[in-house]
């Protein structure tokens, strides 16, 4: 077999962007490594590992067993082993099983690795995304205060945030608010941490006074704070909001301050957003036409509904749902265009929701 020079294979490593480029530079090195400079080995492997555990087009079971083969060697060649740890935690803590970040912090840590502030920036995230023991955060906060990764002088925002949003997964409020009053610097991150802790504790008013103390806002913040006013009812605050709003909102806010306006039975407004709708690109979304369809059926404007009905290129079962709901037919005694519409909804193979929908009162009143 030709040798290959450690150059070349740490530019092919660096190039890797395939599985079959990772499992053939793997075993190029699985066969070579005695032949390799113990430095330019350790580099192609990080290089390997890299990929397979970050990259989109990697593969995470081969990058925890190219890990658990070479750790005898990383460790004895490596100055920074926390590195090759930190790697594919941050692979596992962003993947569909963030539990296993857990599990290679804690193998990590009876390896007797030294976690530093990237360690306990992913591994935070994974109790932020996954059912773990309840005293974790508070764990990982002692051990990351232990080895300088924060403080008052702590320079890693980065871990306070994780920290903060591990919290605030677990609507531990005080312990979240402890994070962010000592946190030595806030920014979008922190105050993002906090508002959606209020808002998942259907804390509004906390919510908005956080939301208030924002120094920078984003498109995430504004629709948060929209929404959950439109969930909760309180469709004047969020329709106040949206007028406040200095960026172009998306699909999710359109729809929150739509249903704010079906709440109120604000036709006025709605008919003013459905112009913006359509003039900003956003009147081909099927969210919203069933939206302005439900704001429109429940302000008593039945052909309007239809005629954004008729235009449909595609329905899905709210659009359908949407027709017969809010007894838009029944209540006015129009039984027979209630029970066409069933007829034409079977047709098109949309099956009804379970529960007594206006299709059932139709057919009570025809008999």
């Amino acid at each position: 077999m030709p040798s290959i020079s450690p150059a070349v294979l740490l530019d092919c490593s660096d190039r890797c962007s395939t599985k079959r480029d990772l499992r053939l530079l793997h075993g190029v090195i699985l066969r070579r490594r005695h032949l390799l400079p113990a430095a330019d080995a350790v580099a192609a492997l990080a290089k390997l590992l890299r990929f397979a555990a970050v990259s989109p087009a990697g593969d995470l079971r081969h990058a925890s067993l190219l890990l658990s083969f070479h750790l005898p060697f990383i460790s004895s060649a490596a100055s920074h082993l926390a590195f090759f740890y930190n790697t594919l935690m941050r692979g596992l803590a962003a993947s569909s099983s963030p539990g296993a970040a857990i599990e290679l912090f804690t193998a990590m840590r009876r390896a007797g690795a030294s976690p530093d502030a990237f360690t306990f920036t992913f591994v935070l995230k994974s109790c932020s995304r996954c059912h773990s023991p309840e005293r974790l955060p508070s764990d990982l906060h002692a051990q990351a205060i232990k080895h300088g990764c924060l403080g008052v002088r702590s320079p890693h925002a980065h871990v306070h945030n994780a920290l903060l949003h591990a919290y605030a997964s677990r609507a531990a409020v005080d312990d979240a608010r402890r994070v962010f009053d000592g946190m030595p610097v806030r920014d979008v991150v922190s105050f993002s941490g906090l508002l959606t802790m209020h808002l998942k504790a259907n804390d509004l008013d906390s919510a908005r006074e956080v939301f208030d103390q924002m120094p920078h806002r984003d498109i995430v913040s504004w629709t948060a704070m929209i929404s959950a006013y439109a969930r909760a009812r309180r469709p004047q605050e969020a329709l106040a909001l949206f007028d406040a709003m200095p960026m172009q909102p998306d699909e999710v806010t359109m729809v929150s301050v739509v249903s704010a306006c079906t709440a109120l039975g604000d036709l006025a407004t709605g008919e003013r957003l459905r112009q913006y709708i359509d003039s900003n690109g956003f009147g081909w979304m099927l969210s919203l036409r069933n939206a302005l369809m439900d704001m429109y059926a429940k302000c008593g404007c039945l052909p309007e509904a239809h005629a954004l009905f008729d235009g449909m290129t595609v329905r899905s079962l709210a659009s359908w749902n949407t027709l017969i709901s809010a007894d838009m037919y029944t209540a006015t005694g129009r039984t027979v265009e209630a029970m066409e519409i069933r007829r034409a909804m079977n047709e098109n193979g949309a099956k009804k929701t379970t529960g007594r929908s206006s299709w059932s009162t139709a057919c009570l009143h025809e008999l």
